[in-house]
């Protein structure tokens, strides 16, 4: 498999030098979460021949996607700017969550149109629309029901410290077209985006849902050096790339039985 870490807008040093030592580490995918910068970061990607796997839509204000008023109208024209931007520099998935917080807006016809309205606005562009597990299951069982165009993003770290027990590969793993693959303490809203292996999370496990999966893209590690404690980058990447071989090999290993 190919191995993908997160792009890092905190890292403190040039573009490039950030795209040739993900490179140099041997990634060969990432995802990107901003508008700023992005053509500069594009260049660079391609420069190394990194692919960009997917764009991470803003999540700040997500919950006004279910309430009246401008602010909604607002969330729903900053994401159809991902989905330009997407089209622009072909990315072909855009990652949007659903709700924030422990007690998002119930579902309701106000977000029932403005999700009808970015997925219509996505189809048109030919931009895959991936709805990420967060706290509420309601809310993906939502998405997946009423678009079936929609892919799934399944955030491993997500599902162990924001819904244990629910295993969302069960219902929507035939769906998946992105990973966010990271580790914690299993403990309810305790989201540190740890190296895999580095928490309590059952990587073997996690593995195997993957390789019963049609997903064929990257091992995408969704941690930085902050995240996974370690300040040196030449050592977390050496890290992160031990850790996102080790979690491939697993899934090459239950695909082959």
């Amino acid at each position: 498999m190919k191995l993908g870490i997160e792009w890092n807008y905190k890292y403190e040093g040039s573009v490039d030098e950030q795209a040739r030592r993900i490179k140099d580490n041997g990634f060969d995918a990432t995802f990107v979460a901003r508008i700023e910068m992005l053509g500069e970061i594009m260049e660079a990607l391609d420069k190394y021949s990194i692919v960009c796997e997917s764009y991470h839509a803003p999540f700040d204000h997500i919950n006004d996607m279910w309430l009246p008023g401008d602010a909604g109208e607002i969330m729903l024209g900053r994401i159809c700017e991902c989905v330009d931007a997407c089209a622009t520099y072909n990315i072909p998935v855009v990652v949007v969550h659903l709700s924030s917080g422990k007690t998002p807006p119930r579902i309701n016809d106000i977000g029932f149109d403005r999700y009808d309205r970015l997925m219509a606005y996505a189809n048109d562009k030919g931009i895959t629309v991936a709805f990420e597990n967060i706290r509420k299951l309601d809310n993906v069982a939502f998405a997946m029901e009423n678009y079936p165009e929609a892919g799934f993003c399944w955030d491993v770290g997500h599902e162990a410290c924001y819904t244990y027990g629910m295993e969302f590969m069960h219902l929507f793993g035939k769906r998946i077209v992105a990973l966010h693959l990271h580790d914690n303490t299993g403990i309810y809203d305790e989201d540190k985006h740890w190296l895999p292996f580095d928490g309590v999370i059952d990587m073997e496990k996690a593995a195997k849902y993957l390789a019963m999966s049609p997903y064929q893209k990257s091992v995408m590690l969704e941690v930085t050096n902050k995240s996974a404690g370690i300040e040196d980058m030449e050592l977390f990447y050496k890290k992160a790339y031990e850790a996102a071989t080790r979690f491939a090999a697993l899934v090459e290993k239950h695909r082959s039985i």
